[in-house]
């Protein structure tokens, strides 16, 4: 058994070590914010955002729009891209075109990246009108569940519902298949 002065030299080392912990975390995370803001304001241009607009549990949702995006920009599309649960109203109904890019949870569930969102504006009593957007949906999913791209499915009748038009039919993709992505 340890003695009194080795318990708390113990327990300030563990203190010690969490808030190192914690701290490389913070570290890592702001770094990560910087390089997003970095990207994001080297992929904006001239003229109206394209909206890119990723929904993601794991972080493959929001790879993709990122990957996306650059596609976009490097063919002169100027280009925003934003979590769909920092997507507010105003910003989504003032928008000519958007692509979404959603993943499912489980037996079709909404992602944590779009909780949010479904809270806030899908399941409003008044939702915004979205006539003058132009969309797209890329829906991720896994065909083990019954309701496969259940997310991405309930987010383009949502947006069909609210006016949207849809570029092209929605496009469905189990476990990231390469064939389905291209």
């Amino acid at each position: 058994m340890l003695s009194e002065p080795l318990r708390w030299a113990a327990a300030g080392a563990a203190v010690a070590a969490y808030g190192a912990l914690c701290a490389g975390i913070w570290w890592r995370e702001r770094a990560r914010a910087g390089a997003a803001a970095a990207d994001a304001a080297a992929l904006a241009g001239e003229g109206e955002a394209v909206l890119m607009v990723h929904a993601s549990q794991t972080g493959q949702a929001e790879s993709l729009a990122w990957d996306s995006a650059r596609w976009l920009h490097a063919g002169g599309t100027s280009v925003r891209v934003v979590a769909l649960n920092a997507l507010d109203a105003q910003t989504l109904g003032q928008a000519r075109q958007a692509y979404f890019i959603a993943s499912t949870y489980g037996e079709g569930d909404a992602p944590d990246g779009a909780s949010v969102f479904v809270e806030r504006l899908m399941e409003d009593i008044a939702p915004p009108s979205l006539k003058p957007l132009s969309y797209a949906v890329l829906a991720l999913g896994d065909r083990e569940y019954t309701n496969f791209c259940g997310f991405g499915r309930r987010l383009d009748e949502w947006l069909q519902t609210q006016g949207a038009q849809p570029a092209f039919a929605r496009i469905e993709v189990d476990n990231g298949a390469p064939a389905a992505l291209a």
